[in-house]
Formats: structure tokens, C-alpha cells, sequence
């Protein structure tokens, strides 16, 4: 879901800071847990990572088979162990509609793959077909869908927004950011329900998860 083909990963630096800060935590059975969502420190420490250099990270798991030489691999496994569980210690708290965006460069081609146009005024039918979409990496929703939207570049670009209604019972992992990003977990598989395109040729694809 609009994985980034174009970062540019410095494989060296990126697996330095997992030498740096993986390699000095506390043993797994030297946790403590705090009182909100009771994560351990690594597990905290994982969590506040990511936003950072999310980017990187994302890349790291799509495109895995060149990094797997890196000496400090097994301390990024050691990372996602602990990002992993702390998504599985976490959860909504209500539900929620939540949005995410898909960079202009790859709306057409994604519409392309799902058999969507993208003019304005199309809808899905009763021969709508729904589509599994899976991403290796993390995916992050809004709360905002003018936050999730991209800005185009110029008028009349397609552009894609994927709307999901969140539940209570959904592992997921509020970033605290400004925008209110949400992260669920790796690998998640979501199906695809039906669609609309607005006058101004966005297109709205809604999803659920797909267990």
C-alpha cells in the first residue's frame, strides 16, 4: 500500500544506530512496564523509534534480501520483535474512521491494478470485484484525510485516499503526532470494499481488515 521505491537507504548509517541502541538494552527479562498500555522499556524505546526513521524501516522490510548481510540485522529483528509486541499490547480505544494517503506517482498505477479509472463521478457497482492489498512493512493511517491527501502538483492528477473504519478491538498504535497517525502492524491484509471518485478525482477506496 504506495511503498516508496524511490528512499534512499544508507544501509551503514541506518544499522549504526541499531548497534548503538539495541546492543546497550536491558535482556529481556529486565523489563519494567509503565502504566500506559504496560510496555516494556524495550519496547517503548522501539515505539519512539519508529517515527523517525520510518522511512528507512519500511524500506528495510520491503526490500530485505540486500540488508540481510549487514552484521547488525539481527539487532533490527531484535527491533521489530519489540515494535511487534508492542502493537500486540495495543489497541483502539474507539472507533474511528481513518485515512491514508497514496503519493500522486503511484495513484494512477495502483487505480490502474485495482480496475478503477479514477474520472470523477465513478462508484463501485454490484460487479464491484474486492482486491487483498498486503504490505510487508507497517502502514499508517490519519486521523485527518487533508493530512493523509497529498497536495498534487497541478490540477486534474488522480489522487487516492484509502478509508478504513477503525475498531476498538483493532491492534493498532497511536503515534502521537500532530496529524494523529495510527500504526498497525506489519503484514496486515486488508480488503478492499467499494469506491468513489469525487469531482475533483479523488478517489476513495474503503477497506477492511481481512483476518
Amino acid at each position: 500500500m504506495g511503498a516508496d521505491d524511490t528512499v534512499r537507504f544508507n544501509s551503514k548509517t541506518f544499522f549504526a544506530l541499531f548497534s548503538d541502541i539495541w546492543r546497550n538494552m536491558p535482556s529481556d527479562n529486565e523489563t519494567s512496564a509503565n502504566s500506559v498500555g504496560q510496555l516494556t522499556i524495550q519496547e517503548q524505546e522501539a515505539v519512539h523509534f519508529f517515527p523517525e526513521y520510518q522511512d528507512a524501516i519500511q524500506h528495510a522490510l520491503r526490500y530485505p534480501k540486500d540488508l540481510k548481510k549487514e552484521e547488525e540485522w539481527s539487532s533490527f529483528l531484535v527491533f521489530l520483535r519489540n515494535l511487534d509486541s508492542a502493537l500486540c499490547k495495543s489497541s483502539l480505544n474507539k472507533r474511528c474512521l481513518l485515512f491514508r494517503g497514496v503519493r500522486t506517482e503511484y495513484a494512477e498505477r495502483l487505480l490502474f491494478l485495482l480496475d478503477i479509472t479514477g474520472e470523477p463521478g465513478e462508484r463501485s457497482g454490484e460487479d464491484f470485484t474486492p482486491h487483498i492489498l498486503q504490505d510487508p512493512s507497517y502502514v499508517t493511517f490519519s486521523a485527518s484525510a487533508d493530512d493523509a491527501l497529498e497536495k498534487p502538483a497541478e490540477r486534474g492528477i488522480s489522487r487516492l485516499l484509502f478509508v478504513y473504519q477503525g475498531e476498538p478491538e483493532d491492534n493498532a498504535l497511536p503515534m502521537g503526532r500532530k496529524d494523529n497517525e495510527v500504526l498497525f502492524p506489519r503484514n496486515t491484509r486488508w480488503l478492499t470494499t467499494g469506491y468513489a471518485t469525487s469531482d475533483s478525482r479523488i478517489t476513495c477506496i474503503c477497506l477492511e481488515r481481512f483476518l
